[in-house]
């Protein structure tokens, strides 16, 4: 095995780009360092395979794991069950998930707590039990909490136990392309941008841990770090995505002219007497008569602010949170214990006193219900090519319930990491065909040292105001039409882009993968003529079980992505 060392991959940016690729050989190739990739990491070096975790941004750091609110669902509670998690989950999702998924998740997860502590995550607890809350949308307290509650508490000694099992770490690292041959993955092309340097990564199995695409969106809380390069590669590998028109929007992020876009936990807010409003002082919450605050979904509200934006009744594009009669609440033991007293203290620290005025709001992109298809094993179409995570579509339907993210990712990405260890064995190191990494190499290598053209953020602001203003969240057939139009516009820039800064070129390597994930959003909303979960249309806005209880899929046929549908699994 040819492995990288650490100062092969940290210096020389800026240096120009050699035609031909540095190849790395390894077993299995883990893209994504969040907690599915982690995890499938320890799972594939506990099956004694060489393992090689590449990712956009250094393990443990600068994901979405790393930046999560350090919750996560199991039915451990006296009076819970796998079964009513489950009911919860298929509720939340408008029974649209993938039933063997997440079947195998909400069954497995609290199994693999007593091990996520002997690897250094702490949970809270009580008399050798886990303390567990109740998140919105669920009927029962089930979502434990780490201590502290961050996402480091989980990511960082998945890191660490991931390294010293043996597995190699290739941070900075952008997926460009999957190599397929006979309908088996051979490999993969990236970029590493702080080194310039293009990659070929040869393997015997491959695993896409890529998550979600913080880059689509103006407003988003997915770190720089998960870019949106795994679904348009998945895409060009051959693959089917499905679900992707069901984009989740956290309902509440700061948005107040020139502070930090903090997250606000509106179920702790709304249970202390807070009230979101549109210009004229309405109440959002009893005029779209939502249910009470701990069964209020992302969903929901998101979909209520952006209604009253797009009806001319928001603030510049946000609504207002009204938390003046919460101080009271600050003196109670229980709130100074919960997210609700630290939020506020970090807004304080940041100059803004959250309960002294009225403050702008707005709902920011959080996550992707849809992507790749993969069994509960993490097993693909393509041989040698596994999924698991955020990258997968299905297992949360239509919207995804609170903490069960990370559900996913750590019983899945052990799923696919075992299932890795397996086939890997099996299976001899394929050569990709020369002609093909040659073709890859040659294009990435052109446009990286194109030094005049479209400058690629002025191409990512068209992209993210397009999909904002067209594809958010309240969407109608016009402007979803309007939003393709710009994405095939864009493409025709891709030959012109240029980028400069290391991060903007790792950008510019992947920009069309970029599109085709937006594409994909699109195109499903397009598809799915009904209102359902996270997707909202103006001109469909009722849900239809008789016709759309069932995925939208999309799929690359010659230059086109095209849509299909396919019946729910397990129905």
């Amino acid at each position: 095995m040819c492995w990288p060392s650490e100062r092969d991959f940290t210096a020389g940016a800026g240096n120009s780009v050699s035609v031909m690729p540095e190849e790395i050989r390894t077993d299995v190739l883990i893209v994504g360092s969040g907690a599915a990739g982690l995890c499938a990491a320890i799972a594939a070096r506990q099956g004694n395979v060489d393992t090689l975790v590449a990712s956009a941004s250094s393990p443990g750091a600068g994901n979405a794991t790393a930046v999560s609110g350090g919750i996560m669902n199991a039915a451990v509670g006296p009076d819970d069950s796998p079964e009513i998690h489950f009911e919860d989950t298929l509720r939340s999702g408008a029974f649209l998930n993938d039933r063997p998924l997440i079947a195998k998740t909400i069954e497995m997860i609290p199994q693999w707590l007593p091990t996520l502590e002997e690897y250094g995550v702490a949970f809270a607890k009580e008399e050798g039990r886990y303390l567990v809350a109740r998140s919105p949308g669920h009927t029962r307290a089930r979502t434990t909490l780490f201590r502290p509650r961050v996402g480091v508490t989980l990511s960082k000694p998945l890191a660490e136990t991931a390294r010293r099992l043996g597995a190699k770490m290739l941070p900075n690292f952008n997926l460009i392309k999957i190599l397929v041959r006979d309908n088996r993955a051979v490999g993969a092309i990236g970029y590493v941008w702080d080194a310039d340097k293009i990659v070929h990564l040869a393997a015997k199995v491959i695993v896409l841990a890529t998550g979600g695409a913080s880059l689509i969106y103006s407003r988003t809380r997915i770190p720089p770090g998960v870019p949106g390069d795994g679904h348009g590669v998945a895409l060009d590998a051959g693959l089917a995505l499905q679900d992707m028109e069901f984009v989740q929007f956290y309902p509440t992020i700061l948005a107040e002219p020139g502070k930090a876009k903090v997250l606000i936990s509106y179920d702790h807010f709304l249970g202390a007497g807070a009230v979101f409003r549109n210009s004229l002082g309405e109440d959002i919450v009893a005029k779209h008569n939502l249910p009470e605050p701990e069964m209020i979904t992302r969903d929901h509200l998101s979909i209520a602010f952006a209604k009253e934006v797009y009806e001319g009744r928001g603030i510049e594009g946000t609504v207002l949170m009204d938390a003046t009669r919460c101080r009271a609440a600050m003196g109670s033991n229980l709130y100074n214990e919960s997210a609700f007293f630290k939020m506020t203290q970090v807004l304080l620290a940041q100059g803004e006193d959250i309960l002294a005025r009225p403050l702008r709001i707005a709902p920011a992109n959080h996550y992707y219900m849809g992507g790749v298809q993969a069994s509960a094993s993490g097993e693909t179409a393509i041989e040698g090519l596994l999924a698991c995570g955020e990258i997968v579509g299905g297992t949360h339907g239509a919207n995804r319930l609170q903490g069960n993210s990370l559900a996913e990712t750590v019983v899945m990405g052990f799923e696919a990491g075992r299932t890795a260890a397996t086939i890997a064995p099996r299976l001899a190191l394929s050569k990709a065909s020369e002609r093909a990494v040659a073709e890859s190499v040659e294009r990435i290598a052109t446009s990286l040292q194109r030094k005049t053209g479209t400058p690629i953020r002025e191409m990512l602001k068209t992209l993210q105001s397009a999909m904002t203003e067209k594809a958010a969240i309240v969407r109608d057939g016009q402007g979803l039409r309007e939003a393709k139009d710009a994405i095939d516009s864009l493409r025709g820039e891709v030959p012109q882009a240029v980028a400069a800064a290391p991060k903007e070129r790792a950008t510019l390597c992947t920009i069309s993968q970029l599109l085709d994930t937006a594409e994909c959003i699109v195109l499903s909303a397009l598809a799915r003529r009904e209102s359902r979960g996270a997707h909202y249309r103006v001109d469909y806005p009722e849900t239809d079980n008789s016709e759309w209880r069932k995925h939208v899929t999309c799929a690359r046929q010659g230059e086109q992505i095209v849509t299909s549908t396919c019946p729910v699994s397990g129905l």
